[in-house]
């Protein structure tokens, strides 16, 4: 999970330079227990995480990537891209949009980067999510 970019601002604004709080997480869809998370960078529309992980896989299911604002009190979902499962196994590298149902991203979407990769001697058991 490389940066994000162009996230909305969920935090009240009361306080000067006070803006969201993001983390990413990613997970196998239908699996919430199997799931990796980043670190929070605090105040930053266009975070910059460079995190890496390896996640188990099952080879069938989709990745869920969700960008969330961490607050006090609750957290609050700034987007979320589901990549599917083929694409997952062909590996992949770019950039998406955190827009539900965008197929393309616009100019003000906010938007991940991230680079996934698969190992070469199977099809299923873990994926590196960097």
């Amino acid at each position: 999970i490389i940066s994000a970019s162009t996230l909305k601002n969920t935090d009240g604004g009361f306080i000067p330079g006070d803006v969201s709080d993001p983390f990413c997480v990613c997970e196998v869809v239908g699996q919430p227990e199997n799931r990796v998370e980043t670190h929070v960078i605090n105040n930053d529309l266009h975070p910059k995480w460079n995190y890496q992980a390896v996640l188990e896989y099952d080879g069938v299911s989709d990745l869920r990537f969700s960008v969330w604002d961490k607050d006090y009190i609750r957290k609050q979902l700034l987007g979320e891209h589901v990549m599917p499962a083929a694409v997952v196994k062909q590996g992949f590298s770019g950039t998406v949009s955190l827009t539900p149902g965008r197929p393309r991203i616009l100019t003000h979407d906010p938007r991940l980067t991230v680079k996934v990769v698969m190992p070469q001697e199977t099809t299923c058991g873990s994926c590196s999510i960097l």
